[in-house]
């Protein structure tokens, strides 16, 4: 049995379930991956076999359900809740893709507009952060550029640090 969610919704309405599977790029299942209803605290973990159940949902509604776990981007699935305590199962199947590793020959940096990057999938909410979040600044900040890149703010390399 997977493990049921955190309800967001009081017991008079909290009738209806998603269920279903969270996979990695081969298919395999995803233990421990956090699947949600967006937006909500209603919460579960995937087990073993990565199945999850969020329950607790008022019928009818279309919910974004998404799965994520640590070396895995995002991923999000947007579903109608059955109508009369009927359960969605296995239609809901999250595909989670690894996170390239940065020491990886293959990878490089990818910025936050333009082709294939977060923009060209999910504009609204990278627009949101671009305009609202220190992060999204970081990258053009001088200042953060000279720790990064172990410069000064003319570009000069500062001397190596020695331990005594």
């Amino acid at each position: 049995m997977p493990p049921t969610s955190t309800a967001s919704l009081p017991a008079s309405e909290a009738v209806d379930t998603i269920s279903g599977l969270v996979v990695d790029q081969n298919d395999r299942p995803v233990e421990r991956a956090t699947v949600r209803i967006q937006a909500t605290g209603n919460l579960t973990s995937s087990n073993k076999q990565g199945r999850f159940s969020l329950c607790g949902l008022k019928p009818g509604k279309i919910v974004t359900v998404s799965a994520w776990k640590d070396l895995y981007y995002c991923a999000k699935r947007e579903l109608p809740v059955p109508r009369n305590g009927k359960t969605t199962r296995e239609r809901t199947q999250a595909h989670l893709a690894a996170v390239p590793d940065e020491r990886h020959p293959n990878y490089s940096w990818v910025p936050p507009t333009g082709e294939n990057s977060c923009y060209s999938c999910k504009p609204g909410v990278t627009q949101v952060w671009l305009e609202n979040d220190a992060h999204s600044k970081s990258a053009v900040n001088p200042r953060f550029l000279t720790m990064y890149n172990g410069t000064d703010i003319n570009g000069n390399r500062s001397p190596l640090t020695r331990f005594i």
